[in-house]
């Protein structure tokens, strides 16, 4: 098959071998199909091609998990009675970036599996996306500067007010705390008391956690 362009490809109870599946155009794997070209992908040894079939795997996983835990709130709140909001209206930039991210972490964030595969899919796209774990790791790294800030600070490290006041400081904290092993040699120029000391404990596992799914996301290129 050359350069075929389909809308899904369904393959149901099918060896697939020697299939030059990167030249098909399609917009979405059904059911099994992934699993089929990653087993056959894994039979001619072509880690490329099985870690991005597998990426596919889990990101239909993590989806139909979230979507049946929705169905479930859903029926519990039409069952009161209640309106539930429509969707139609978000603008696609707005969900892929923003509302999709925080929609599949709140049925999953007190599951290990659900959470792991969340952390996976967004950190470096399992394993496939050294950008994306670039990302992540500048806005953990984001997120905690300004939790820290605001409530683990003996006074508070800067204000925001809009006006880029004190900017060059603002940001050598932020690096400081980016540099979670110090290989500058800038000391942390916040004053932190006791919850700031523990939030910069999870604020390093986290920030460890994005640079090492940075570096291993590389791994795809091995060959």
């Amino acid at each position: 098959m050359y350069y075929c362009k389909i809308h899904t490809i369904g393959i149901h109870n099918t060896i697939v071998s020697n299939i030059h599946e990167y030249q098909l155009l399609y917009q979405k794997l059904e059911d099994e199909t992934s699993m089929t070209f990653r087993n056959a992908a894994l039979q001619n040894n072509n880690d490329i091609l099985a870690s991005k079939y597998t990426s596919i795997v889990y990101d239909a996983y993590l989806r139909s998990m979230s979507i049946d835990k929705y169905k479930q709130a859903i029926s519990y709140i039409s069952s009161t009675k209640h309106t539930i909001s429509c969707w139609e209206t978000i603008k696609r930039i707005l969900y892929k970036y923003l509302y999709e991210p925080i929609i599949l972490l709140i049925p999953n964030i007190f599951s290990n599996e659900g959470l792991l595969l969340w952390l996976s899919k967004y950190s470096n796209n399992y394993n496939r996306s050294w950008i994306r774990g670039v990302g992540f790791t500048l806005l953990i790294t984001l997120l905690f500067y300004f939790i820290i800030n605001y409530c683990g600070t003996e006074t508070q490290y800067f204000i925001i007010d809009f006006r880029f006041h004190n900017f060059g400081e603002v940001l050598e904290g932020y690096l400081s705390l980016l540099d979670i092993f110090n290989l500058s040699s800038t000391p942390q120029p916040m004053q932190l008391n006791i919850y700031g000391r523990i939030l910069l404990f999870f604020a390093k596992i986290a920030i460890a956690y994005g640079s090492w799914q940075t570096i291993y996301a590389f791994y795809k290129y091995k060959r």
